[in-house]
């Protein structure tokens, strides 16, 4: 159906659509923020609620760890990550929602 899953580049979202009404978003953020909270802003709200946000992490390296997590106040339009370390990393995040 060439649905993309997972996007190709940092700062990048991809929705797709399930029927029932189901929306998936999936996005890539490079995190740079050290010791702070990361807004990732969705490209387009979901319109009506959010049910869940699960990210993993990968450095450079390709090495994973507690490099971050996501704050529990996450909205139809943005969710926010905190950074637990100074490094550079990306963020691979996937939302639920309708």
């Amino acid at each position: 159906n060439g649905a993309q899953l997972v996007p190709a580049s940092n700062n990048a979202e991809t929705s797709n659509f399930i029927p029932g009404g189901l929306i998936i978003k999936t996005g890539r953020k490079s995190i740079t923020t050290f010791d702070g909270d990361t807004t990732i802003t969705f490209a387009t709200a979901f319109p009506n609620q959010i049910y869940s946000v699960v990210a993993a992490t990968i450095t450079p390296n390709k090495t994973t760890g507690n490099l971050g997590s996501i704050k529990a106040n996450s909205s139809v339009s943005l969710f926010l990550w905190k950074n637990f370390t100074n490094s550079t990393y990306s963020i691979y995040w996937v939302a639920y929602g309708s």
